[in-house]
């Protein structure tokens, strides 16, 4: 959330060989009171699959157990996650649910509650801190938080598909190099570049950009093994303002 999914979505769709599904979020997989014939409704029929590629972006996927069950439907589905500066990600997701759910918390109080829970979770193993951000989502711990320890969400996905199934880069880096990132992308789904794409997409929330909080530090530091592991472990950069 609030990484740049809406805009490399729209970006994929450009692409002639790639064909919408009917919403973009349809958010089946962490839904129990749906079928998989009510999920395959969402996408288009008559198209050759060694030709054309199609899908969806529901970013609730990343954070919650759905892996076993797409694994179980789809295991060889391919699987794009855009990430974020996860302390610019924590700001944008505070002010995207003050225009959306009108929360009067001011930014301080609402990013920093329950920081030491997370912060502690350096302390832990991968696999027990892995773990315990699941059980935070459970009990509502602080999702502005959670949502930016990308290592430890990507942990427990790859217990289920393979690093080659993956395509991970940055909003920093699609806003700054968006030909290139998505020509990889392109590659990565077996498909051939597209030149003369419009890359004219809003890719950041409405909101001043150029205010430094005074509690940044903090994030910065509960944030600095996550954006250490995603550039030496899986090689996302995190570097170019967006």
């Amino acid at each position: 959330m609030k990484a740049g999914t809406t805009a490399l979505y729209k970006y994929l769709l450009h692409h002639p060989r790639i064909v919408p599904a009917l919403t973009k979020e349809i958010r089946y997989f962490n839904r129990d009171v749906v079928d998989s014939e009510w999920y395959r409704a969402h996408f288009p029929t008559g198209f050759s699959p060694a030709i054309y590629r199609t899908g969806e972006a529901s970013p609730v996927y990343i954070e919650v157990d759905t892996q076993e069950r797409i694994r179980a439907e789809f295991p060889e589905m391919k699987l794009i996650v855009i990430m974020r500066d996860p302390v610019r990600r924590a700001i944008s997701h505070y002010h995207h649910n003050v225009k959306r759910f009108r929360i009067t918390d001011s930014i301080s109080s609402r990013l920093l509650r329950n920081i030491d829970q997370f912060e502690s979770l350096r302390d832990l193993s991968r696999d027990e801190a892995s773990d315990t951000l699941r059980e935070f989502y459970d009990h509502s711990v602080n999702r502005f938080l959670g949502l930016g320890l990308y290592e430890l969400m990507l942990h427990r996905w790859l217990k289920f598909f393979p690093r080659e199934q993956f395509f991970l880069t940055s909003l920093e880096r699609l806003s700054a190099e968006p030909e290139a990132v998505m020509d990889e992308l392109y590659h990565f789904l077996d498909l051939p570049p597209v030149r003369g794409q419009s890359y004219g997409v809003e890719l950041a929330g409405n909101y001043r950009k150029d205010i430094r909080y005074d509690f940044e530090p903090r994030l910065e530091a509960l944030y600095a093994p996550t954006v250490e592991c995603m550039r030496e472990t899986y090689g996302v950069e995190f570097s170019c303002s967006a």
